[in-house]
């Protein structure tokens, strides 16, 4: 009998498991990072300097994005930086993306005077890749 009861337990144990976890979706992040790290690649000339995103609230990710945008738009038509596997452009592609899906979630850019980009600080451009890629990992926690 203390054998069928321990086989009952953990019979009722799992089904109440399994049923507790069906049909949960995996969350699957809004960005994939992978698609952004290759912006490490890229070399700018001594003294370049870009508008870092630092410590960029919810509110104001759109216009961080946008930020980022014209900044990596910048850098792609001048020649202050060495882009060999054009990962300007298809960088610039995926931040279109993410505001895309922002937008979609009904996250809209801020007037805010807190969100205007040329208030961040001035980086080397791997300090601005850095920063770009801690801007879309709290984007993906907190979207």
């Amino acid at each position: 009998m203390k054998h069928f009861i321990r086989i009952a337990f953990w019979i009722v144990t799992i089904a109440v498991f399994c049923w507790n976890t069906q049909g949960k979706p995996i969350s699957k992040p809004l960005i994939e990072m992978s698609d952004l790290t290759l912006l490490k690649n890229v070399r700018c000339i001594d003294g370049s300097e870009f508008y870092a995103p630092e410590n960029i609230e919810k509110e104001c990710f759109i216009n961080a994005l946008n930020c980022v945008t014209l900044e990596l738009e910048r850098t792609n038509k001048s020649e202050e930086c060495r882009d060999p596997g054009k990962r300007i452009p298809q960088s610039l592609e995926v931040l279109d993306n993410i505001i895309k899906e922002l937008n979609q979630k009904n996250l809209t850019p801020h007037n805010s005077s807190k969100c205007n980009c040329h208030l961040w600080p001035e980086k080397n451009f791997a300090s601005f890749a850095d920063d770009i890629m801690t801007l879309l990992h709290k984007i993906n926690t907190e979207v």
